[in-house]
């Protein structure tokens, strides 16, 4: 991974948001969509900012 590849904060001192945070920001668009974020389907999420997602473990059944 490069840098560039590195979404995470330079700042450590940032706090993470919450899943449902990550969500509305996803549905809203103040978080702009990663190649895979999707704002139904992830499993969790953790952002340094508003406009970075790093995103582990995404796959999510999504049908019920």
């Amino acid at each position: 991974m490069t840098a560039e590849d590195d979404l995470r904060s330079p700042n450590p001192d940032e706090t993470e948001l919450s899943t449902l945070e990550v969500r509305q920001g996803l549905r809203d668009g103040s978080i702009p969509p990663g190649p895979r974020a999707r704002a139904r389907a992830f499993a969790d999420a953790w952002v340094w900012e508003r406009r970075r997602v790093e995103v582990h473990d995404f796959y999510r059944e999504t049908t019920t």
